[in-house]
């Protein structure tokens, strides 16, 4: 851990990396996918199997990166993910400028439609930001999708209420920072 982390007891992005994502084809169907391949030494196995969980339960909406499959090895984990090839909408922001208020307005609902299902599902994001949000191909009406559950949690109806101070500090929920107890209003932030 750097310096800020270990003082805090947060994690940056430089010291959260642990994944590397890759484009693959299915060799049967010729689909291209992307494959997240996580070092098993770089985590621990429960936060992968509650990243899985949780998108095996909200990837069918059309504004969240589905997962395909999942595959194991002694080493490594490999989440078979949909391919989207329009960049971080991040990224799109930094290069062209902000959208029109029309254009926004469009993303904003399809962002708050995802975000709901996360919610009506039980799972809170943790790290909803511009770089957790891509582009499905680069096209000007590009539709948007919610990716990187591995921050995310179950939430809700007979769970314990959350308190762990995760995510990207400059995006957090006061009540992140402050470690008190959150529900998933956090993610609208």
């Amino acid at each position: 851990l750097c310096d800020g982390c270990a003082r805090f007891r947060l994690l940056c992005k430089r010291c959260l990396i642990f994944a590397v994502v890759n484009r693959g084809v299915h060799k049967e169907t010729g689909e291209a996918v992307a494959i997240k391949a996580i070092e098993k030494g770089r985590t621990d196995v429960s936060a992968i199997r509650r990243e899985v969980a949780i998108l095996q339960k909200v990837g069918s909406h059309p504004n969240i990166v589905a997962l395909r499959d999942v595959f194991e090895t002694a080493d490594t984990w490999y989440l078979v993910m949909e391919l989207v090839t329009g960049g971080e909408l991040f990224e799109r922001l930094v290069k062209q400028g902000p959208y029109s208020e029309k254009e926004a307005s469009r993303l904003m609902r399809q962002m708050a439609e995802a975000i709901a299902w996360l919610h009506s599902q039980g799972v809170c994001h943790r790290d909803l930001k511009p770089e957790n949000l891509l582009l499905v191909d680069g096209s000007d009406d590009a539709a948007v999708k919610v990716c990187d559950f591995g921050l995310s949690a179950f939430c809700g109806a007979g769970r314990p209420p959350l308190s762990a101070a995760v995510g990207t500090v400059a995006y957090m929920a006061p009540e992140v920072v402050r470690r008190a107890e959150y529900g998933a209003a956090v993610d609208l932030w």
